[in-house]
């Protein structure tokens, strides 16, 4: 698995920020990393396009269709 760093455009600062915070406690969603890590739109989308969030929901809201399903 390549590092964060090697992502075109994810800094260094960025790819630390990830890392720590996670470190600290598993991201419960991507808005979640987005806002802890303070990684901006355009590298949530770059790592989406890799398949790093695969396995993190959009946001940290439930909705009604997951509780039931």
């Amino acid at each position: 698995i390549p590092p964060l760093i090697s992502v075109d455009g994810l800094g260094e600062v960025v790819a630390k920020n990830i890392y720590d915070e996670a470190q600290k406690k598993p991201f419960m969603s991507m808005e979640d990393m987005q806002n802890r890590a303070h990684v901006n739109k355009a590298n949530m989308e770059k790592l989406q396009s890799f398949g790093c969030l695969a396995n993190l929901p959009e946001s940290n809201q439930m909705s009604f269709l997951s509780m039931i399903g």
